[in-house]
């Protein structure tokens, strides 16, 4: 991740973390599942993910806030211990620093790109909320730093 200014990181984390109350909300839902229908007799369309409003800001929020990272190798690292370990262990999330949040925001939102679904597997696992905890977290933790 590029070196960046504790206030720009401050305002990158804000804006994750400005989407959590959505995620946290009752009656949240990541999207639903559409297409798969007949169109004519043996001509089916593809099933797709339609994300929802907030999965939509939040991709949005991930390129328009420097998350996605565009000179990372996240194939390769998607496969690695640390990658592995921020997906399935929400310990080990809640201690992620902004970079590995940045890398493995970066390997979620790629991947779905190749992977129809994947992002909303992702969130409805609770992956994305945990990771909105984390940027939340992190950005009262600079705040009280910087105090």
């Amino acid at each position: 991740m590029a070196d960046r200014s504790g206030d720009t990181l401050a305002a990158r984390l804000e804006a994750l973390a400005s989407l959590l109350p959505e995620f946290e909300a009752g009656g949240f839902a990541c999207g639903e599942w559409r297409g798969g229908e007949e169109q004519r007799p043996g001509v089916i369309a593809m099933p797709w993910f339609a994300l929802s409003e907030p999965v939509r800001r939040f991709v949005r929020t991930t390129y328009d806030e420097e998350w996605v990272l565009s000179d990372f190798a996240w194939t390769s690292w998607a496969d690695t211990p640390e990658a592995q370990t921020l997906r399935e262990d929400r310990d080990a999330l809640a201690q992620a620093t902004p970079e590995q949040l940045a890398k493995l925001l970066t390997m979620l939102i790629r991947r779905n790109k190749f992977v129809e679904g994947a992002l909303a597997g992702d969130c409805e696992s609770g992956l994305l909320t945990a990771v909105l905890r984390r940027a939340d977290r992190l950005r009262r933790e600079l705040a009280a730093a910087e105090a």
